[in-house]
């Protein structure tokens, strides 16, 4: 995974914005706006267990809120958006406020 991850920072000669660091099979979706003030973070989890992604990246530095959405269609508070419970066979929404 660091490989792949440094092979492609080379390649685009900017750091990926956001990788797991540890999380089998989880795939992460950046979405901006085109202010800048605000992100939609999609966490994908391909495996059928229950993961905990661990997360880095510069698009995770400066964030003032985080917020994730839960299964009734509401955003809670997120206590930290760089380790991220990820249920099985789903997807984990989180929303970045920055500074």
């Amino acid at each position: 995974r660091d490989q792949w991850a440094a092979l492609l920072t080379w390649v685009a000669r900017h750091p990926l914005p956001v990788r797991v660091l540890e999380g089998v099979n989880i795939a992460p979706q950046l979405f901006v706006s085109g202010q800048g003030d605000e992100a939609l973070l999609a966490l994908v989890n391909l495996s059928a267990d229950d993961r905990v992604a661990s997360l880095d990246g510069p698009a995770l530095d400066g964030v003032q809120e985080a917020v994730r959405l839960d299964v009734d269609g509401c955003w809670s508070p997120c206590d930290t958006c760089r380790s991220v419970p990820v249920a099985g066979w789903s997807v984990t929404a989180l929303r970045l406020r920055y500074r």
